[in-house]
């Protein structure tokens, strides 16, 4: 018998070509495993595939929205985004790690099924075998009973011809004619039944010989068969071990990426609080310092004014001769001074005049 070879796994194709992950490429593909029926030999029963979504559920949600929150930042993130496309990689290894898992299983489902078929087939034919022997003893013991059965006939019929009496003897020779051929016809049936049975009888030997044969060649078959499957589900059972193992590696080294990449995008986060709490404050304090110049700017500016008004006040007045006084000079400094001309005095040097002015200012 001829088993169908289970399909090869094909790797399902995201539809998409976002950035996070999508949870098409989280599901398995069905695989097929051949089912076995009296009514037909090419009948495939469809096992649905494990989901892989709640191993990678935590992982997914914490990894997927610490990246959507890093993603809105100001603050460009390369260590981040780097972290993450390892952290991408990682997953595409274990998801292939998975499907080989996968494929594991569904061996070992389609060698299960086939030692179960085969171990159906051999009570089968004990059964049948057992059937056949029951049904040869029992010809030949009917086959016993009839050569009895003749062998006795033939003894009853035959009787010694010294016994009869002589003044009888011609009724007794009809008789005996009689009974001779009765036992004739009687030893013919028997005869053809014995050659009936004997056929039947080698006719089921050679059956029991052909299938006695068969049964040899099948069990030789089936159990070289049993013992490669035996060595294959070991063998696939040594890989589902090596590859649950080696999962379980990854996903504690996944597990403890994403926690450390949490970190670090958290302490980026605060970091960025940090500098934007130092430009605020540096933005009041240059602000604060702006209206300072520039209020010092126009002071100095008044001031300058004030200085040239009296420039040139103090030019008017030593051009007029004017004498400097206290009064004067108050009166200048309010803004109120004319210059009026005075009289004579003794005069003094124009230098004099003017340090006298400054001073007062």
């Amino acid at each position: 018998m001829r088993l169908p070879s289970p399909p090869p796994y094909i790797c399902p194709s995201s539809p998409s070509g976002d950035i996070l992950f999508d949870d098409e490429e989280d599901r398995l593909e069905a695989l097929e495993v051949p089912a076995w029926s009296d009514e037909s030999k090419g009948d495939l029963i469809k096992r649905s595939s494990i989901s892989v979504d709640s191993m990678w559920d935590d992982t997914d949600s914490s990894i997927t929205t610490s990246y959507l929150n890093s993603s809105t930042a100001d603050i460009p993130t390369t260590t981040a985004s780097t972290s993450y496309n390892k952290l991408k990689n990682d997953r595409k290894h274990n998801k292939k790690l998975l499907k080989m898992l996968h494929q594991v299983q569904a061996d070992l489902l389609v060698k299960k099924e086939l030692v179960g078929q085969l171990e159906k087939t051999e009570d089968l034919y004990t059964q049948m075998r057992t059937n056949y022997e029951g049904k040869l003893n029992e010809l030949k013991e009917h086959l016993l009973e009839i050569q009895k059965e003749r062998d006795a006939a033939l003894k009853q019929k035959v009787a010694p011809s010294g016994i009869s009496p002589p003044v009888r003897e011609r009724p007794q020779s009809v008789m005996q004619l009689r009974e001779n051929k009765q036992a004739q016809e009687l030893r013919s049936q028997y005869e053809v039944k014995l050659k009936h049975l004997i056929a039947e009888n080698q006719e089921l030997r050679k059956k029991n010989t052909q299938l006695t044969q068969a049964n040899r060649t099948a069990r030789v078959k089936s159990d070289s068969i049993i013992r490669q499957l035996q060595t294959d589900i070991e063998r696939l059972r040594t890989q589902k071990k090596q590859l649950t193992k080696s999962l379980k590696v990854e996903a504690d080294s996944a597990r403890e990426a994403a926690i450390c990449y949490e970190r670090e995008i958290q302490q980026l986060k605060r970091r960025e609080l940090a500098a934007l709490d130092a430009k605020s404050k540096l933005e009041q304090m240059n602000e604060t310092q702006s209206q300072l110049i520039q209020k010092r700017t126009e002071e100095t500016a008044a001031v300058n004014a004030q200085m040239r008004q009296l420039v040139n006040t103090l030019r008017k007045a030593s051009n007029a001769g004017t004498y400097l006084s206290e009064a004067n000079l108050e009166k200048i400094l309010n803004g109120t001074f004319t210059p009026t001309p005075t009289p004579a005095r003794p005069t003094k040097r124009r230098s004099t005049i003017i340090g006298a002015g400054a001073q007062a200012l």
